[in-house]
This record gives structure tokens, C-alpha cells and sequence, in this order.
């Protein structure tokens, strides 16, 4: 992930505090009423950004779905909300931005876990590693939350995970791919190796985790055999090889 750091501090807090007090005496609400919340909420955004202004980090990753990447003086990192308030009070050694969901995945000396947008953590932080659906997938099924995975590794096999965090199996898979484009994802355990799709958790049996296939809109192809996102055999194709991997 290239740096890119734009420092983020006050050259002159002397003009600053100055201003602040100024304006803070200006829209401070002299009155009960619906023209004085909306001063004083004012009154709360420029004292937000104040405190951004005089912040002991600076901007890391710009702002993405919401949210954005610092980077403290120590090295670690944190993510700060639109308002320039972090999160949380951890600290992470590695950071990636937010999702569309919300969602974002991190690390800490203890490994790899996932933070929703409140701070709060969705996996646990002890993963070597942990993959999830594809950006393009996140977007083109955006109302469908239940599209949303990880597979989380630890010990050389991965565990699935849905977003709320929740333990899809106990099975333990031995490789993961997420699909690019489609809610797909193909898994391998030492039982069997497999085509999850995740829409309607349903699945396609591949002879191994080699087989390829071809994902399209409304439907899938596996050798000759072509099946719908309900993982029923649709149609077989008796002119296309249907052997091998």
C-alpha cells in the first residue's frame, strides 16, 4: 500500500484559538428553539474541526465511504470519521480503508480482525491473514448484505465468516477465492471442494478446486454442466468436454 501523507497541523494556534473564541461567542444560542440547534450544531462541526486541525496524526489514506486512514506519530494507525473524531482509542500497525458496508479490516500485534464503523470489532483480532468479497461485488449486490464474507486464516486454514461476524461452519478450508465479479466463492476443505454462492447459500460440487468455471449473470458453467444461483443443474451441453479439470 503506497503512502501518501498529507501532514495535518496548525502553523499558527495563536490565530486559530483566537478564531475559535471568536466565533464560539458569536454562535453560541441565545435562544430556545430550532435556529438555535442548528447554531449550535455549527458551533460543534467548528470545534470538530479545530480539534482536527491541532490532531497528533496525519492524514494517511483520504477520506473513503465515510472514513479515513491517520497515521500517528508512532507509526501505528487509527481511522478518523468525517467530523475528524477517531473511531476508537486503538491502534493498528496495518489499516485498509472502509467498505461500502461499513466494515473494514485491520491489524494489531496480534493479527488480522475486521471494525465496523463504530469501532467496534466484528472478528476477532488473531488471523494470519483474512480475505473478503471483492470491492465490485460489495457494490453491484449492495442491498444484500448477506453477501458479505471473510475467510479468516489461522494455522494454515481458513474459517468462514459472515458480516455480522457470525460463523458460517466449523468446517475449516484449506484455500479461498472470492470471485471479482460475482457472488461466488470458491471453497476447499479435505471433505469437498465447492462453488458457494452466496445470494441463496446454496452450492455446486466441483471435482476439485482447480475446476474452472464461468460465472455470468444468471447463470454458471461448470465443464458442460450449466446451473442457476439456485445451484440447480439447469442444462448439460453433450458437444462440450465435460471431463478433466
Amino acid at each position: 500500500m503506497e503512502e501518501r501523507s498529507l501532514r495535518v497541523v496548525a502553523t499558527d494556534k495563536t490565530f486559530f484559538n483566537k478564531l475559535t473564541n471568536t466565533l464560539t461567542k458569536f454562535l453560541i444560542p441565545t435562544q430556545i428553539g430550532f435556529n438555535s440547534l442548528k447554531i449550535s450544531m455549527k458551533r460543534n462541526v467548528l470545534i470538530k474541526t479545530y480539534e482536527t486541525l491541532n490532531a497528533d496524526y496525519d492524514i494517511y489514506q483520504e477520506f473513503k465511504n465515510g472514513f479515513s486512514i491517520v497515521k500517528f506519530k508512532d507509526g501505528s494507525y487509527g481511522y478518523i470519521d468525517s467530523y475528524g473524531k477517531l473511531i476508537n482509542d486503538a491502534s493498528y500497525v496495518e489499516a485498509l480503508p472502509f467498505d461500502s458496508y461499513g466494515d473494514a479490516i485491520a491489524k494489531t500485534n496480534d493479527g488480522y480482525g475486521v471494525i465496523n464503523k463504530e469501532g467496534k470489532v466484528v472478528i476477532d483480532f488473531k488471523y494470519d491473514e483474512i480475505k473478503t468479497t471483492s470491492s465490485n461485488v460489495k457494490k453491484t449486490t449492495s442491498l444484500n448484505r448477506n453477501n458479505v464474507f471473510y475467510a479468516a486464516k489461522k494455522d494454515g486454514n481458513y474459517t468462514l465468516y459472515n458480516s455480522n461476524g457470525k460463523m458460517v461452519s466449523k468446517t475449516k478450508y484449506n484455500d479461498v477465492s472470492f470471485d471479482n465479479s460475482f457472488p461466488i466463492i470458491k471453497l476447499s476443505s479435505d471433505i469437498k471442494d465447492i462453488l458457494y454462492l452466496t445470494e441463496n447459500k446454496k452450492e455446486i460440487n466441483l471435482t476439485s478446486f482447480n475446476t474452472d468455471y464461468e460465472a455470468h449473470d444468471d447463470y454458471i458453467i461448470v465443464k458442460n454442466e450449466y446451473y442457476n444461483y439456485s445451484g440447480k443443474m439447469i442444462y448439460v451441453d453433450n458437444n462440450k468436454e465435460g471431463d478433466g479439470d
